[in-house]
């Protein structure tokens, strides 16, 4: 039996949440093994061999569109020695191939190859690829009820809807827990006129919004706040600010980016960061926005400097200080309901961050579902044929024009692959290097 950490009526969160290492275990087992969490832009896929690397929880998965055409995900994880069948970002392989024993893994009956354990559910909507660990789960459509009109309102603000620009995520680790920044952009309006007031200033970025500038929306799936502006005959034209689908997808309205917060352990996440345009934009316009996210996201970007170090300090003091009560009680009482879907409430508020805590506390409430099947019968490594083993398997990079973005070099025959992640430390503000390991059969 799960303890409730989250007083919904009184507005009242225990701040071990942040820290603890029994909470954490029991999101792996109870949450993350059960929601549906994004996996990658479908545009990325488009093409045999294309793939994208990401995570479910703690467990790692590939989205691979096959040598015969068929996409996937699967548990980015040999059934030999757990080694990764890939440690790319993004890229392309006619074959994945475990860098420990060689194992060649590929589509069905192919002679010769392991089939990769594939995930339980996937879905795509609105141009993502979406999965869940859960054999179980329901339905993408079910999972996301009221909240479609949420993606629908953000798609319809970019020209020809929404896509994802450049090469490849920026990735980020953080010394933070994932609900922090998952709830920050859920809800935290407010954090303009501290945190990030300095940056907004420096950059013009707009005065500081107030609460009669729009008003948030909680539903079931997730939650959304708005900004809106008078219109024609009085009507009110809605402006997604940012939203949090949850567990862990959030998006930036005025950064044009989308967030994908991945737990690595109660006090670490590791954030990907995508790059949004519109698909019907002029490149020249695709490649402004991509730069202005640069400056705003990542190691070095301004408002990804603000957010660590204030989320940090928040992980390492609920650590340290003996448990008790955190306040989220603004705008309690008044949240109401209108002819928009879910509940509404004033712009400075924390409705969506208790509505994101409480639908926390009943995933993991539920017991943990039974989501991985048996593994697959595997080849033997030794009978393997010699005109099929993993030596013969090339491993081919995108060609140049197929990848636009600031990391473009990192997959035109480069020796490494991509950087895997870039860790901010909010004392010093330096961003250390962490890169993958080398690909087999590379020198040093």
């Amino acid at each position: 039996m799960v303890r409730s950490y989250f007083n919904a009526e009184a507005g009242l969160l225990d701040s071990k949440v942040f820290s603890s290492a029994r909470v954490y275990r029991d999101e792996i087992e109870r949450l993350f093994s059960r929601a549906w969490q994004w996996v990658a832009p479908l545009a990325w896929l488009g093409r045999t061999g294309d793939l994208v690397t990401s995570a479910i929880g703690e467990t790692p998965v590939v989205a691979w569109r096959d040598a015969q055409g068929g996409l996937g995900v699967y548990v980015n994880r040999c059934v030999a020695s757990d080694e990764p069948l890939t440690d790319l970002e993004r890229g392309s392989a006619d074959a994945l191939v475990c860098p420990c024993h060689g194992w060649a893994y590929g589509p069905g009956e192919v002679e010769g190859m392991a089939r990769p354990e594939r995930v339980a559910r996937t879905a795509s909507i609105a141009g993502f690829l979406f999965s869940s660990l859960d054999a179980e789960a329901v339905a993408l459509e079910q999972w996301l009820g009221d909240f479609s009109w949420g993606l629908r309102l953000i798609d319809q603000q970019f020209p020809g809807g929404l896509e994802v620009h450049g090469g490849t995520a920026l990735r980020t680790l953080i010394r933070c827990n994932w609900k922090v920044a998952a709830e920050a952009y859920a809800g935290d309006v407010y954090s303009d006129l501290t945190l990030t007031k300095a940056t907004r200033e420096v950059l013009e970025m707009g005065a500081p919004l107030t609460e009669r500038q729009g008003f948030q929306i909680a539903t079931r799936a997730g939650a959304i706040a708005v900004l809106t502006e008078a219109g024609e005959r009085g009507s009110e034209t809605m402006i997604p600010l940012f939203a949090t689908l949850f567990p862990n997808l959030s998006y930036d309205g005025r950064g044009g980016a989308l967030h994908v917060w991945h737990p690595k352990g109660a006090m670490e996440t590791e954030v990907h960061t995508f790059c949004l345009v519109g698909r019907d934009e002029p490149f020249e316009v695709k490649e402004n926005r991509r730069r202005r996210w640069q400056r705003l996201f990542g190691p070095a970007g301004f408002l990804t400097q603000d957010h660590a170090a204030a989320w940090s300090e928040v992980t390492r003091a609920t650590h340290q200080a003996r448990s008790h009560p955190l306040n989220l009680q603004m705008g309690l009482g008044e949240e109401r309901t209108s002819k928009l879907p879910g509940r509404v409430s004033g712009l400075a508020s924390e409705m969506n961050q208790r509505t994101f805590y409480d639908w926390w506390q009943s995933q993991l409430a539920a017991e943990p579902p039974v989501y991985l099947s048996a593994r697959q019968q595997v080849v033997p490594p030794y009978s393997i044929p010699a005109s099929t083993c993993p030596a013969s398997v090339p491993r081919r990079t995108p060609a140049p024009s197929r990848l636009a973005g600031a990391h473009d070099r990192s997959l035109q025959g480069s020796r490494f692959p991509f950087q895997k992640a870039l860790v901010v430390e909010p004392a010093s503000f330096v961003a250390e290097s962490r890169f993958a390991r080398r690909p087999q059969g590379t020198r040093g």
